[in-house]
């Protein structure tokens, strides 16, 4: 009843917003808009805790501008324009005149020249602007430390700082290098202008890098939202149905998967729980559906479930390159929603305004203006909680080269929690019955979704029980557990400090894995937000390119072959992976020359249609016509 109340009033504030943008309400009723999506912000925290509750209100306020963003594009775009008489131009191609042609082709060269020198300064400038960032987030960590900081929270402080200077100072260096060859029209200008203007330059050479890479990361990252509900469509055979696991059942499960891989250094177990009736016990190198006896009944097989994963995590490249590759589009995604706002001072005035009847570059400009807007609190929570994940590394090399003697873990454990030490010698397995018992009565309002064992069938072996507790972000809660099922405490994510709530809230921010399925529809809907402000950005390009020079048609087949080939080519592997038994490197090899055919195939079309209209302009062809 209270989310319904709360949603109620983050969705009036929006109305009372739009109608006030439209003079149908008094400018004041912006502060009575502004007050009730407050007000429901707050009930929501109240029945759901503030981290999750500020989530939630957030989607529903986003959800509920993208609707009054619908409205008034279907108005302005709906209404018809009065047309004007206007005089037509001369074509002086049709009369033949060579200076028109010698001017073009000139432009033409100083724009290519110019984005090519635009691009360049890019990548001279993000290693350095990252080199600095790195420094600057490490000399932070170290004075916090100094300063007697508990670690975990000058880590954290570290990971986030990281990637936001990254991305601040790359913006900025393109900023200033925008308009550093011509300073008589930086003294014309006015202050504001010039930093609309550097700031539009900056988000355009930003786009124009990383549209591609960034459409792909977007794209498998809305589709991956469904993971677990992909993972139970793609398995071919019926999966087991299980409501409840008793600890008996869970050990028969557990030994027998060690059986079928006795090296594994890992025992992982997901049990069934309210949202998901199916057990899986899984070791290194492979999983199994348990039944409702305890027994292995079917291996997990999903191919392409893991391929969509790979290719969102690292774009199927090597894992450890692949994560900071990804890392990087998530700096630079955020350092485009920051030039992004500096180019758009009139944020507030133009929230939800469409340009009627205007041209097509202006139409797409609006619609990627007030799609960004409204999404905006998505594309920086996930393209820095994005970031901080594949940066991580990176940070934990250095932290621990300065601090830790290189050991990496060290780094993690004041978050996540440190391992006991190592002994291999034989034993029996844990006893993960007790340990679930004791969870079960002591933490009743929790719920576990995953045990893990490491080093099983070991005496230093230790039981992890991860426990999500009810409207709270973090991932879970981790209880330990010694092989005789004794309790040994809590890691903390849940009533630690800061930073080891924040570190393990992380990956539910990112995934929107904290609403359940309402707020995996509202990720998807803001990914394939995310999408069209991408493609409408590379359109707006394209058209302005298009007015200054010649030939631009087969570059922007390449483009569309891009936005209309990878989600083909991600769709047409799925039925394929069904029907054939496609290992995952296959169907990564299926994608991508999907894609790369689709590339080819649009630039080919494009430079053919650049080909015929020139041919159909020169004077030659007219003077005979």
């Amino acid at each position: 009843m209270l989310s319904v109340i709360g949603s109620s009033l983050v969705g009036l504030g929006v109305a009372i917003l739009y109608a006030t943008w439209r003079a149908a309400l008094p400018r004041h009723g912006r502060v009575i808009g502004w007050a009730s999506i407050a007000l429901g912000t707050g009930v929501w925290s109240w029945a759901t805790g503030a981290d999750r509750g500020i989530a939630i209100a957030l989607i529903v306020l986003c959800i509920s501008a993208l609707c009054c963003v619908a409205v008034s594009g279907s108005i302005a775009f709906s209404t018809p324009q009065e047309k004007t008489k206007t005089q037509p131009k001369k074509n002086k191609r049709a009369l033949g005149d060579q200076r028109s042609d010698d001017a073009g082709i000139a432009r033409s060269q100083s724009v290519g020249w110019m984005a090519s020198k635009r691009l360049s300064w890019l990548l001279t400038a993000g290693p350095v602007a990252a080199l600095l960032a790195l420094s600057t987030a490490l000399a932070s960590h170290q004075m916090l430390i100094w300063a007697g900081t508990l670690p975990e929270n000058a880590l954290v402080t570290e990971l986030f700082l990281f990637p936001v200077l990254w991305g601040f100072l790359t913006v900025w260096s393109l900023m200033a290098q925008s308009f550093s060859g011509n300073t008589q029209t930086v003294a014309k200008k006015k202050n504001k202008a010039k930093t609309v203007q550097r700031a539009l330059s900056a988000h355009g050479v930003l786009g124009v890098a990383i549209a591609a890479g960034l459409y792909l990361v977007c794209l498998s990252g809305t589709v991956s939202v469904f993971k677990d509900q992909l993972e139970v469509f793609e398995q071919r055979k019926e999966i087991p149905q299980v409501s409840a696991l008793n600890g008996e059942e869970l050990l028969k499960a557990s030994r027998e998967a060690i059986k079928l891989d006795p090296d594994t250094k890992h025992l992982v177990v997901y049990p069934p729980t309210q949202k998901k009736n199916t057990a899986i016990v899984g070791t290194d190198n492979r999983s199994h559906y348990a039944d409702a006896k305890g027994r292995l009944a079917l291996q997990k097989v999903h191919p392409w479930s893991s391929f969509l994963i790979d290719l969102h995590y690292y774009l199927n490249l090597p894992h450890s390159f692949g994560m900071i590759v990804v890392a990087i589009f998530g700096v630079l995604l955020f350092g485009m929603s920051l030039s992004g706002l500096l180019a758009h001072p009139n944020i507030v005035k133009d929230a939800f305004s469409f340009r009627r009847g205007k041209s097509s570059r202006l139409m797409h400009t609006d619609i990627h203006n007030r799609l960004s807007v409204w999404t905006m609190p998505f594309h920086l929570s996930n393209s820095l909680t994005g970031a901080m994940i594949g940066l991580a590394s990176i940070s934990a090399f250095a932290i621990a080269s300065l601090n830790y003697e290189g050991d990496t873990s060290a780094v993690f454990a004041p978050v996540f929690g440190s391992e006991p030490p190592v002994d291999l010698r034989s034993a029996p397995i844990a006893r993960m019955d007790l340990a679930l018992l004791h969870v079960q009565e002591n933490y009743a309002f929790t719920k576990p979704v995953l045990l893990v064992l490491h080093d099983p069938n070991t005496e230093g072996q230790y039981l992890q029980i991860f426990a999500e507790h009810p409207d709270r972000l973090i991932y879970a809660e981790k209880y330990n557990y010694n092989r005789d099922g004794e309790f040994l405490g809590t890691v903390g994510s849940a009533d630690g400090s800061i930073g080891q709530q924040v570190g393990d809230s992380v990956y539910k921010v990112h995934f929107g894995s904290f609403g359940g399925m309402p707020v995996k529809i509202a990720y998807a809907l803001f990914g394939i937000c995310l999408l069209f402000i991408i493609h409408s950005g590379m359109r707006v390009y394209f058209l302005k390119r298009q007015a200054r020079e010649k030939n631009t048609a087969g570059m922007y087949g390449a483009w569309l072959g891009i936005a209309l080939g990878a989600p083909s080519a991600l769709a047409l592997t799925l039925p394929v992976s069904l029907v054939l038994p496609l290992t995952q490197a296959q169907l990564q090899l299926l994608f991508w020359l999907g894609l790369v055919l689709a590339v080819c195939f649009g630039f080919y079309r494009g430079y053919r249609s650049d080909s015929r209209a020139a041919l159909a302009a020169s004077p030659v062809v007219q003077q005979l016509v």
